[in-house]
């Protein structure tokens, strides 16, 4: 029997958990790059410990103080999750699943880019004016390729929550693997599979997260941008909703105090 290499394996550390001192994890690290079970010897209870661990181990720093150094001189504003959040699953994780957390410092974040389109989509979908969405998002790309790009007026910067310990342990268990890995097309979905049950970090519901914006280099001062950018931003996520699994009830927020 062929064995399955863990992702990532070439690059990974195997440590034994029980002994991490908890101010010696870097969480992003941690998640992504050690793997606490020897190669070919992993237990399904070695990643529940593993959430587990990242989970208890938080930011180790002060999280105001860092959302107010990383959005210095933007104007930011503040929205709630309404139901648990799933960011960056797509992120290389020595997991099936990954999650989007700072390299540095720990905390998982809505990177700007992702803020910005679905922002944008939720603008057009909503037929925002296109002027205006011109200016804030910058125009669709050319047809040429060997056209320059242009950026918009507004700069999106990633959103990061306000509370050190925001993750809890989530469980997904999709059904019909058979049936949706199957390229041939010749098997059936049925009843008879069970579920393919798996942890994974989300974060909480009612956390608090700092946004920010802010004009870009060369645009003149035009705050009525900004203020529309904000506008835009608290809809979409309102309503649209971000991350993973928005069909399911993730990803959404609330207006901030």
């Amino acid at each position: 029997m062929k064995k399955t290499e863990i992702p990532g394996s070439r690059r990974v550390r195997h440590l034994n958990i029980q002994k991490i001192p908890d101010a010696e994890i870097n969480p992003s690290l941690f998640y992504g790059k050690f793997a606490a079970w020897k190669p070919y010897e992993q237990k399904d209870s070695d990643k529940t410990d593993h959430v587990a661990q990242l989970i208890k181990q938080g930011c180790w720093c002060d999280p105001k103080n860092l959302a107010d150094y990383l959005h210095s001189g933007a104007k930011t504003f503040t929205m709630q999750t309404e139901t648990k959040l799933l960011i960056g699953r797509g992120t290389p994780s020595v997991f099936e699943q990954g999650i989007s957390l700072h390299p540095l410092f720990g905390l998982p974040f809505l990177p700007g880019s992702a803020i910005k389109g679905v922002t944008a989509h939720w603008a057009a979908a909503n037929g925002e004016d296109a002027e205006l969405r011109e200016q804030i998002f910058g125009p669709p790309p050319p047809d040429d390729k060997e056209s320059e790009l242009s950026q918009g007026k507004v700069v999106f910067l990633d959103a990061v929550p306000l509370a050190q310990k925001c993750l809890e342990k989530d469980v997904l268990a999709p059904h019909y693997q058979n049936y949706y890995g199957d390229k041939k097309n010749s098997i059936w979905p049925s009843d008879k599979e069970g579920p393919n049950v798996f942890f994974l970090p989300a974060v909480k519901r009612d956390i608090t997260f700092q946004f920010a914006v802010q004009l870009a280099a060369a645009a003149k001062v035009e705050e009525q941008l900004l203020d529309k950018a904000q506008e835009w931003i608290q809809s979409a996520l309102q309503e649209f909703g971000i991350g993973s699994k928005t069909g399911s009830n993730y990803g959404y927020f609330l207006l901030g105090e």
